[in-house]
């Protein structure tokens, strides 16, 4: 139900941009957000840069977020004015502006007493939604709370949901890796001496593979060799998994050859491993990270700092 203090959001006319007014934890989430809203309009409020500018300082994530938006901001600036229609973002994407602060509509000054940033930034919402009634405009935020204020006093308000995985797109893989014994000769010649080092699935398995699905290939005729692959959708084939080298850390084992593969592929792009203390994954994820850290912006390195169910967290005591 909208309230009686608020007028009814516009949905625009459909032909038009929209307009999506961010909130300060937006850009701390990722500092990248204004070029993930297609040809649409963005609206900083003053009141988010007041709050970023707390951050600048920090070496934390959420520190680097802020200073790389501003950078940003700085950039797409540059002997620019941001003038009534703001500045272009880039190509194909739309342009964004910085909105001073503006009060409440007088119906809604009573309901808000408390001058605090997040009604700031929704007074400026609600204010660039009645300046632009022919406009479909939204509050982008991660804070519930704003978002339940906003939506009380007729303001559409949306969480951000770009760099969110829907539960409906995540396959439940087999988490264990399938042994084949003795599989044909021919698929084994394909596989480890082929010119790809790939193989038709159809040979060893009844159905599908899941993606990603991890198997070892014992070989009887081959003095008991066992041979590591990975079934790759993309290519609809078993995949030789070989093994690699990352920062100078070598797999000891089939379990490690498989996670360093994992780790280093970049058609996989979530990894989890599992297994006891002391079995490498830490080892094996940061090494994995290093080798591509010219790929990358920034490695992040997260761990409990609580221990649970009163045992140690990792190999070594702390």
């Amino acid at each position: 139900m909208v309230s009686k203090y608020a007028n009814v959001p516009s949905k625009g006319d459909g032909k038009k941009p929209k307009i999506f007014v961010l909130d300060t934890n937006i850009v701390l989430h990722d500092f990248k957000a204004i070029r993930k809203f297609q040809d649409n309009d963005i609206v900083i409020p003053i009141a988010v840069l007041e709050e970023l500018d707390k951050f600048k300082k920090g070496t934390d994530a959420l520190s680097y977020n802020a200073r790389g938006f501003m950078r940003d901001i700085d950039r797409l600036t540059e002997g620019k004015m941001f003038g009534k229609a703001g500045v272009p973002i880039g190509k194909g994407l739309g342009n964004i502006k910085i909105e001073p602060n503006h009060p409440f509509p007088d119906g809604l000054k009573d309901l808000f007493h408390d001058d605090i940033q997040d009604h700031r930034i929704l007074s400026t919402a609600i204010w660039v939604r009645d300046n632009n009634p022919d406009r479909f405009t939204a509050l982008v935020t991660k804070d519930i709370n704003l978002r339940m204020k906003a939506k009380a006093v007729g303001m559409v308000a949306q969480d951000y949901l770009t760099d969110r995985v829907e539960e409906t797109k995540v396959e439940i893989t087999q988490r264990e890796v399938q042994f084949v014994e003795n599989p044909p000769e021919e698929f084994l010649q394909e596989l480890l001496a082929g010119q790809n080092n790939t193989a038709d699935w159809h040979a060893v398995c009844k159905s599908q593979p899941s993606a990603n699905q991890l198997f070892k290939f014992k070989c009887a005729s081959r003095g008991d060799e066992i041979a590591c692959a990975r079934y790759d959708a993309d290519i609809d084939k078993i995949l030789l998994v070989r093994k690699r080298e990352a920062c100078g850390i070598k797999p000891r084992n089939d379990e490690q050859k498989f996670a360093l593969d994992a780790c280093l592929n970049r058609k996989i792009p979530l990894v989890s491993l599992t297994g006891g203390a002391g079995t490498g994954k830490t080892l094996l994820a940061l090494a994995s990270a290093l080798e591509q850290e010219r790929d990358f912006d920034q490695i992040i390195l997260s761990r409990p700092t609580v221990v649970l169910g009163n045992q140690d967290i990792g190999f070594l005591p702390g």
